[in-house]
């Protein structure tokens, strides 16, 4: 059935199956199989699927934003208009690697004024996000800017509110976030840029700071080593071309003294 699958089956637009595809088909079977050995051991006693592996899928590379693209972010939202104050704070909130999901459940109440207490996470671990001078600046002044509107600010409020015409003051729903930084990745020149791009980027900019493995998957909720896996190699990358450079610039000065 594997062979089947990966040399004659075809998707619906008569490609060969991606390896995903594959992959989904066989851990279905393998589930099926554990669970009749499991139920019916008097039927089937052994799991035929056991020696059956996976196709290996290789580790995608981080999405990470450039330096010169979170630079242009940062500018775009000058030409915001009525959501300038929210939009700044919903980046901040991003900048630091919360998912789009975690952002929508987020109420006033979550903030302490220096952290963020992330309890709805898709890994239902709950966490604490540290954030940075900036970002606490720009929380407190979205906060302090819908006070001065007349809204009264209490703990069970949304952090991040809407202002589509039908949904003005109630909490920014998960496709919100996406159209407010897609409207900044046009302002940008960044095509396709989503919510995730700004986790690549600080799941990156953690490991490139020294920041310990374990304590920035604590910091991003990431619950697969595996899946963190891709961040350690750009910031493995990244300090063996540092390591590369301090070595070259050491040699010419030796070379010099002689």
């Amino acid at each position: 059935y594997k062979a089947y699958l990966v040399e004659e089956a075809q998707s619906q637009s008569g490609k060969s199956l991606s390896k995903s595809s594959i992959n989904s088909a066989i851990a279905t079977l393998k589930r099926f199989f554990g669970w009749m050995v499991q139920a019916y051991p008097d039927i089937l006693a052994v799991n035929p699927t056991a020696s059956v592996k996976l196709e290996k899928i290789p580790l995608p590379p981080a999405q990470s934003l450039t330096a010169e693209q979170v630079q242009r972010i940062w500018a775009a939202t000058e030409y915001l208009d009525e959501t300038q104050q929210r939009d700044l704070a919903l980046l901040h909130i991003l900048s630091h690697g919360l998912r789009a999901g975690e952002i929508v459940s987020l109420n006033v109440g979550a903030f302490d004024g220096r952290l963020l207490f992330v309890a709805d996470t898709k890994t239902n671990e709950p966490r604490l996000v540290p954030l940075r001078k900036q970002s606490l600046n720009a929380l407190n002044e979205y906060l302090s800017w819908r006070e001065e509107q007349g809204e009264e600010i209490t703990s069970d409020r949304p952090l991040i509110l809407s202002h589509h015409t039908t949904r003005s003051c109630e909490r920014l729903s998960y496709h919100g976030i996406y159209f407010a930084i897609e409207k900044i990745g046009e302002l940008a020149e960044i095509p396709q840029l989503h919510p995730h791009s700004f986790r690549h980027t600080y799941s990156t900019e953690l490991l490139l700071m020294g920041v310990d493995p374990t304590h920035a998957r604590k910091l991003t909720g990431h619950q697969s080593e595996k899946a963190f896996r891709r961040y350690t190699l750009r910031g493995e990358q990244e300090a063996a071309i540092a390591a590369y450079y301090r070595a070259v610039e050491e040699e010419m000065e030796r070379q010099d003294l002689e």
